[in-house]
C-alpha cells in the first residue's frame, strides 16, 4: 500500500504534464531528480550509478512546488516517473488544505480529503457506483474494488454529482434541509444544485434563508406572518409536530430580542430534532444532478 499525500490540489492536466520523456537533473545513490520543463520529480531509494535500483518515495513538483508525494512503497526507479505507475494498489490518500480533485484508480483506496471541499471522480455513471454511509465517512463499490473515505464532500460521475457534505452545518446538507425547512417539501434537483453552486461560491446560508423567507413560495404558506403563527408552522412544516410549550417560549423570546425570522429558520432546519428527521434521506449522499 503506498501512502499518497497532496501538498497543493492537483488537477488532471498536472499529472499529465509526468506523461513525457524527462531530462535527469541530479543523481545519488539515494536521491534522483529529473524535469521536463516546469515539472519534476525527486525519487528518493537505494540507486547505482546508471540509475537502476529501487526507488521507495516520489514528490511529483510544478516550478519547484511539491504537490504530491507517494512514499510507503518498493518499485523500480524506471517506473517511476508516469504517475499511472503508482496508482495501481491499494493506497492510503491524503489531501491538501485545498479543494482537491482525486481519480478513482486500480485497488481498494482509503481516501482522506482533508480540509476545503474535496471530489473523487469516478469517470463512470452513477448507477456502476454504490455508495453508503459507513462510520463517520462512506464506502463506494465498484468493479470489484471497495474505496473508503472520510472528509471527501462530493463524488463525480460523468451523469452528475453525488454530495457527501450533508452532515449539520455542511453545504449540502443545509441548504437541503434549509429548503425542506422553509417549503415544506423536498428540493427540486435544479434548485437544490443551484444554491448548493451558491454556497459553494461563499454565499453564506443565513443569506439563502433570507431570500427563501422573502419568497412568494414561503409567503403563500405563511400568510399570517406575526411571530406566533410563523413560529408555529416552523414545528409543524420542520419538525411535523405541534409546539412544546417550553419551545415556543423559548422562540418566542428570541424573537422578541430581535433575532429574524430567517436565522429561527436555520435554527429549526439544522437542530438535532431535525436532523434526526430527515437522516435517512440524507445519509448515502445527496444527488445534484
Amino acid at each position: 500500500m503506498a501512502n499518497i499525500t497532496y501538498h497543493q490540489p492537483a488537477d488532471s492536466a498536472f499529472f499529465q504534464g509526468f506523461s513525457g520523456t524527462p531530462t535527469l537533473v541530479s543523481a545519488s545513490n539515494t536521491l534522483i531528480v529529473t524535469a521536463d520543463g516546469p515539472y519534476s520529480a525527486a525519487i528518493s531509494g537505494i540507486f547505482s550509478p546508471t540509475g537502476s535500483g529501487i526507488a521507495n518515495s516520489i514528490t511529483y513538483s510544478y516550478a519547484g512546488t511539491p504537490y504530491v508525494t507517494f512514499s510507503g512503497f518498493n518499485i523500480s526507479a524506471t517506473n517511476t516517473y508516469a504517475v499511472n505507475n503508482l496508482f495501481r494498489g491499494d493506497d492510503r490518500i491524503s489531501g491538501s488544505l485545498g479543494n482537491d480533485t482525486f481519480y478513482a484508480s486500480l485497488g481498494n483506496d482509503d481516501y482522506n480529503g482533508g480540509a476545503g471541499r474535496d471530489t473523487i471522480d469516478y469517470g463512470v455513471t452513477k448507477g456502476n457506483v454504490t455508495v453508503v454511509a459507513s462510520g463517520t465517512g462512506y464506502l463506494a463499490k465498484v468493479a470489484g474494488k471497495t474505496d473508503a473515505m472520510n472528509s471527501v464532500e462530493r463524488l463525480a460521475f460523468t451523469d452528475g454529482t453525488l454530495a457527501l457534505d450533508v452532515k449539520a452545518g455542511e453545504a449540502t446538507g443545509s441548504v437541503y434541509r434549509l429548503y425542506q425547512a422553509a417549503l415544506d417539501r423536498k428540493p427540486d434537483t435544479a434548485g437544490l444544485k443551484y444554491w448548493v453552486d451558491q454556497v459553494d461560491q461563499g454565499t453564506s446560508v443565513s443569506a439563502i434563508a433570507l431570500g427563501f423567507v422573502q419568497s412568494n413560495e414561503f409567503r403563500q404558506l405563511n400568510p399570517a406572518g406575526d411571530t406566533p403563527s410563523l413560529l408555529k408552522s416552523y414545528y409543524q412544516n420542520v419538525l411535523h409536530r405541534a409546539p412544546d410549550a417550553t419551545g415556543m417560549a423559548y422562540w418566542s423570546s428570541q424573537a422578541a430580542g430581535g433575532l429574524p425570522a430567517h436565522e429561527i429558520l436555520v435554527a429549526f432546519a439544522e437542530s438535532n430534532e431535525n436532523l434526526g428527521n430527515t437522516a435517512a434521506a440524507t445519509k448515502d449522499g445527496i444527488w445534484l444532478g
